[in-house]
């Protein structure tokens, strides 16, 4: 056992040419107040963070590529191919090219999604609205 010191739990990010490692419950907090923000966007994923209040919708979609969904706070409801499934904190869904998908807030929720690749063609079926 060796008596480096633990990482600040403060430093919401780390990065360095090869990887970045970022605290997400502390960058979440840090911004709060704004809808959605990017994270990270490389050549093979890019990385979203979205903050949605209670009944918040993200428009209707199908992607080209592979999306993920992980809840860092709150329940999200995703409807996949007009199948629902409640998501927490501590689960994840990849959803696989072509399959339509919405997201709507249980209540004020922060999740992550990422794609891959970054930039894969989206087809927007319905424009978001609050319920």
């Amino acid at each position: 056992m060796t008596d480096a010191p633990m990482p600040n739990p403060k430093s919401l990010i780390e990065s360095t040419a090869g990887w970045t490692l970022m605290q997400l419950s502390e960058v979440v907090a840090s911004r709060r107040d704004q809808p959605s923000y990017h994270v990270f966007s490389e050549a093979n994923a890019r990385g979203q963070i979205f903050n949605l209040g209670k009944g918040e919708q993200l428009r209707s979609s199908k992607c080209d590529g592979n999306v993920l969904f992980i809840p860092i706070e709150g329940r999200i409801k995703v409807t996949l191919n007009g199948e629902e499934k409640v998501m927490t904190v501590g689960s994840q869904l990849l959803i696989n090219p072509g399959v339509v998908f919405s997201v709507s807030a249980v209540e004020f929720s922060s999740v992550q999604v990422i794609w891959t690749p970054p930039f894969s063609k989206a087809e927007v079926l319905r424009q978001a609205h609050e319920a």
